[in-house]
């Protein structure tokens, strides 16, 4: 029995003189992509369903049809409105800080071997049993007009815009057997795509230009399955709450810089999240965008993979991180042909461990292009309240605060150059800021 296409289940879960000119980062209107990070203790997804031969699905025994959802959403919107007109699911696209949405994994050996597992269903007797595993997907839309305005609350129907919204499956599936002998793996559910039967978002901000918002997710899918020998309904229902952090502050608008450079900041939300860059000579025109996001999951699930993988970068951050630790997705929609940019991170330092020596800190960057998590470093300065690291780059996305690796040399000049780019530039003197020492007590 194949049951149906998995990723039906997961779609109801749901940046006139020569160089870089600022523009005010209020008149931009257009729509920019903002990630929502997914609150797992108020986002569920549930199964139910009806075999016509054996009967309705239940539980395995000890498990839940029931389970949260972790992960995020990127929408694209115009923030510098309190009323957004329109929104648009960003889903599978890796230059769009693709968003991953993911279940709560089922036991790997629940089915066929048997045993409780969330997200383990089976008929009367087990006659028909099925699980999923490691399920993570995307979801994906057109441009999307709000339905109804409610003071700062908009919502939007999932099955009114063209195409209606659509999910992408990116990993894992589902598991099944048969009292006929058939059994079958998720492997090929990878890529599948579909729409959402029904659902309603509503996109909410919690006070006029504060940029603090909240995004409400309520679908359905339902489909059937037939393996030539019993047929049977499926319906996954999910509710999520997700909340982004992004305002007017977070981005800024610079020209073409032809035949010189010049440094735009943009502030954020709060005084430790701004970032200043120095674009090169040659940088086309574009915005640019910066956003602190909570943790790690509220990335690309390529950049969570890849940390999962590199036990080094997990072990940097959490050793670094009171609390949440801080990490910054920074977009440009031009291009900076060829070059590198330089880029200075204010931080907050009451995350950083008392007695911990600043040299030990850097920048964990997610190339992209490599698929890896790089260790940069460069210049620190303490200041009252704050302090600044400066690295150098050649690409965007995520940036996070934490340790250097063990093996790392000193300087870390072989990493840079191993990343094929230029040395550090000299630190901004933008702001004029009084230096204090350079260990935090």
């Amino acid at each position: 029995m194949r049951i149906g296409r998995p990723s039906s289940l997961c779609a109801a879960m749901s940046f006139a003189v020569l160089g870089l000119t600022l523009v005010s980062s209020a008149a931009i209107a257009s729509p920019i992509d903002i990630v929502f990070t997914i609150d797992p203790a108020q986002s569920t997804v549930a199964w139910s369903g009806t075999d016509n031969t054996y009967g309705a699905y239940t539980a395995q025994p000890g498990g839940t049809l029931s389970t949260p959802v972790s992960g995020n959403f990127v929408l694209a919107f115009d923030p510098t409105t309190d009323n957004p007109a329109t929104i648009q699911f960003v889903g599978n696209n890796p230059g769009n800080n693709n968003a991953y949405y993911q279940a709560s994994n089922s036991d790997a050996n629940a089915v066929p071997v048997g045993g409780p597992a969330n997200l383990a269903g089976t008929t009367s007797g087990g006659q028909v049993q099925f699980a999923l595993q490691n399920l993570i997907f995307s979801l994906n839309s057109g441009t999307i007009n709000a339905a109804t305005t409610s003071g700062l609350t908009e919502t939007f129907s999932a099955t009114s815009s063209t195409p209606p919204t659509g999910y992408t499956v990116t990993s894992g599936g589902i598991v099944f057997q048969t009292p006929h002998g058939v059994t079958g793996s998720s492997t090929d559910y990878v890529g599948s795509t579909g729409n959402l039967t029904t659902g309603t978002f509503a996109l909410s901000e919690t006070a006029p230009g504060s940029g603090q918002w909240t995004l409400g997710i309520h679908g359905t899918v339902t489909y059937t399955y037939n393996d030539g020998t019993t047929t049977g309904t499926l319906t996954a229902t999910g509710n999520q709450f997700a909340t982004a952090s992004y305002s007017a502050n977070n981005q800024t608008s610079v020209s073409s810089a032809p035949s010189g450079t010049e440094t735009v900041t943009v502030p954020g939300n709060t005084p430790t999240s701004g970032v200043t860059a120095t674009l090169p000579q040659g940088t086309t025109a574009g915005t640019i965008s910066v956003q602190q996001v909570p943790g790690i999951t509220s990335l690309t699930q390529a950049a969570v993979t890849a940390g999962e993988n590199n036990p080094v970068f997990a072990l940097s951050t959490s050793n670094t991180s009171i609390g949440a630790p801080q990490i910054w997705t920074v977009q440009f929609t031009g291009s900076l042909n060829g070059g590198t940019a330089t880029l200075v991170f204010d931080f907050d330092p009451s995350t950083i461990p008392s007695g911990t020596p600043l040299a030990d800190l850097g920048i964990w960057h997610f190339n992209e292009s490599l698929g890896q998590w790089q260790f940069l470093t460069g210049p620190i300065n303490v200041y009252s309240g704050y302090d600044t690291i400066t690295i150098t780059t050649s690409s965007f996305s995520p940036f996070e605060l934490g340790e250097r690796p063990l093996t790392t040399p000193e300087p870390s000049t072989f990493v840079l150059a191993a990343a094929g780019l230029m040395p550090l530039g000299c630190f901004f003197a933008l702001r004029r800021r009084k230096r204090l020492a350079l260990i935090r007590a």
